[in-house]
């Protein structure tokens, strides 16, 4: 604590008081303050050490909970001057998952197919009834006997019927409401296809009288039909002339006439004609129905699951065999077991081999080596089986 002046000459004055000792010195004032000074100044230099003791105490906590500071990322190492051997890649082979045998009770549930995809749908021949799969139920639902033919979507919840083979009718039924409607077109049904998204119906059907083949597109989104006469086009298409979506679901396509192929989808006009088509697939546009482009693809395309994922390969029927073709070029790559394929990917196709004694589902490459089968109970043998995906 430093003192004033007045402080300072009141203890002097104290202390001369207290001179009549003999024993002290002379310049005893001058001892004492000199002293006092220094002691001040000691205290002061342990005060500041005390508080600086002090301070350092609370500090140190937060220092050491503080978290700690995450090392730099390592630098990327620099790129390869090409004098390194470049690393070995090593192809991981494609699995398939095994799928079990078919049970006894297949309609309680989904009805795997290799590959991944299941059955959709049975169209009786000699079953007593169809079946069709109801993804809201998650089980088979059985249609009835009147039911002749049934195409379910491969999205959603529609499912296409037809009673008879030569009614120009055909229904649609909506598993989630339980409805029916019915359709009547201006000729006999041939043959019916949804579109990938599951919305909308192609329907290939014959007039009695001309024009014969035409195509129809069913919305069922707002139940409109949009029929499209094959009068209007200026081309002339095989027999029989099997309409089939393209897998973008806006366009379709049907195959051109090849002269070797019998006439019946002729007219007078067309067997005239000096120049005839050349085989391959004529496109229309799905809204519309004009022709805008045709592709030298030799054959009839069975539906939208024959286009390989890249769209590179179709698989087509030809005269004699089915075949894969690349598409840009027509060029013939090798024959396959069938034309009623569906490309579950890439590297993989599924088709059902049906016949009076045997049914299986079978899985090949696009060599045609096969992969896996899976038997299929007699109640399948025969029946038009409709697949979709899982």
């Amino acid at each position: 604590m430093r003192m004033n002046g007045n402080e300072e000459r009141l203890l002097r004055a104290a202390i001369q008081d207290l001179a009549g000792d003999p024993h002290q010195p002379p310049n005893l004032v001058s001892i004492v303050i000199s002293r006092g000074r220094r002691i001040r100044r000691r205290r002061r230099v342990a005060a500041t050490a005390a508080a600086l003791v002090a301070v350092a105490a609370i500090a140190a906590p937060y220092v050491w909970l503080r978290p700690v500071e995450r090392s730099p990322a390592p630098v990327a190492a620099a790129p390869s001057t090409g004098t390194d051997p470049e690393p070995a890649v090593t192809a991981t082979p494609t699995v398939d998952p095994t799928v079990p045998p078919v049970a006894e009770n297949w309609q309680d549930g989904p009805l795997r197919l290799p590959g991944g995809w299941l059955l959709a749908g049975l169209s009786p021949r000699v079953i007593p009834a169809a079946w069709a799969y109801d993804r809201v139920a998650g089980r088979y639902v059985e249609l009835g006997r009147q039911y002749k033919r049934v195409w379910v979507a491969p999205q959603g919840s529609m499912v296409a019927v037809q009673r008879s083979l030569t009614a120009p009718e055909i229904g649609v039924l909506d598993h989630a409401t339980r409805q029916l409607r019915w359709t009547v077109l201006d000729g006999q049904v041939h043959d019916a296809q949804w579109s990938p998204d599951g919305t909308r119906l192609l329907i290939n059907f014959v007039s009695p009288k001309p024009p014969y083949p035409q195509f129809g597109i069913l919305d069922t989104r707002n139940n409109s039909l949009r029929q499209y006469p094959l009068r209007t086009f200026p081309v002339t298409c095989a027999d029989p002339c099997r309409f089939s979506w393209l897998p973008n679901g806006r366009e379709i396509a049907v195959p051109l006439l090849d002269r070797g192929q019998s006439p019946a989808a002729q007219d007078t006009a067309d067997r005239r004609s000096p120049t005839p088509p050349s085989p391959g697939l004529q496109i229309y546009t799905a809204d519309d129905g004009t022709p805008s482009r045709t592709l030298p693809v030799p054959g009839t395309v069975r539906g939208p699951g024959a286009w390989s994922p890249d769209g590179r390969l179709v698989v087509v029927q030809a005269k004699a065999s089915a075949q894969l073709v690349e598409v840009a070029t027509g060029t013939v790559v090798r024959k396959l077991p069938s034309a009623d394929v569906t490309w579950v990917r890439d590297d993989r196709l599924l088709y059902l081999a049906n016949y009076p004694d045997d049914c299986a589902a079978v899985l090949i490459d696009p060599e045609g080596t096969e992969i896996q089968r899976l038997p299929l109970p007699k109640p399948f043998f025969r029946a038009e089986i409709v697949v979709a995906p899982n």
